[in-house]
């Protein structure tokens, strides 16, 4: 059901796409985190709230291949048949329960999201559960099964002659990056890190085309996002709510700056530089 709020803003949520979204052990309990965060600071109200549409076979295969489809819609964790990295289906992308219901949530919320800026239902659309960049077109990859942000990317692109998407997320977007390498259309850009050993690897400075792990600290972060988006400031004191506790000891919504030393020292930060100026 759709809940009125600020025209201007949508708001992707609904309890079946925070199930999904809950459903994958590594984002256990994150959407319903940043969605109750949200509620507790009143933010809810300002916006217009809008169900998520499950993406369609169809729509899913807009970006990926036929037998990678196929293969979700039929695996099952106790299936014996299934092969250990199969479609990248394994330590990093298990095969879970109900598996190509949630890739539909998921992959459905963000074009639901889409739809809303390309329709002119709203001039900001957002969807919390979606991100999911790292997925390619025939397999999964780092705890991501389907990429929604291409999907979206591809129907923004029906009313949007250019499309620029920026990732701020600490791994290397490359699911979608690779999507686009030969698009002069789709401008992606990546702000990662970038170190031997971390995944994926990839994203280095030259690379110019032809993941919210910790959950408190994720739903303070979007939680004060979508206050900036709505224009509305919020008190530094974490509102009692359902998951109150959770916050302590400071109960506030400032992220204590770590204390361990800073590794940029003046020399790398200038070898940075030049790589990035190609010198």
């Amino acid at each position: 059901m759709t809940t009125k709020g600020n025209p201007g803003v949508v708001y992707v949520a609904d309890p079946k796409l925070l199930a999904c979204s809950n459903a994958v052990p590594i984002l256990k309990h994150r959407a319903t985190l940043v969605h109750h965060l949200i509620s507790a600071y009143g933010l809810q109200s300002k916006m217009k709230v809008v169900p998520s549409a499950p993406a369609t076979e169809e729509e899913v295969r807009g970006f990926h291949s036929e037998e990678y489809v196929k293969f979700l819609q039929v695996a099952q964790p106790d299936d014996q048949e299934i092969i250990e990295d199969e479609f990248g289906l394994g330590f990093d992308c298990p095969v879970i329960n109900n598996l190509w219901t949630i890739v539909c949530q998921v992959a459905g919320a963000s074009l639901t999201a889409a739809r809303a800026l390309t329709t002119c239902q709203a001039k900001i659309a957002i969807n919390w559960c979606g991100g999911w960049h790292h997925a390619q077109r025939d397999c999964a990859a780092g705890f991501c099964y389907v990429n929604d942000i291409v999907l979206a990317v591809r129907h923004l692109r029906t009313k949007f002659d250019k499309i620029l998407y920026v990732d701020l997320d600490i791994h290397h977007g490359d699911g979608v990056e690779n999507a686009f390498f030969f698009s002069p259309k789709v401008v992606t850009m990546s702000f990662h890190q970038l170190e031997a050993g971390f995944f994926p690897g990839t994203g280095k400075c030259k690379d110019t085309g032809q993941g919210g792990y910790n959950k408190v600290n994720t739903a303070k972060l979007w939680t004060t996002i979508t206050s900036e988006i709505l224009n509305i400031p919020i008190s530094a004191e974490i509102p009692e709510h359902q998951f109150f506790p959770l916050y302590g000891p400071s109960f506030e919504l400032e992220v204590t700056a770590g204390l361990r030393k800073s590794e940029n020292t003046q020399k790398s930060l200038d070898e940075t530089i030049q790589e990035v100026h190609g010198k």
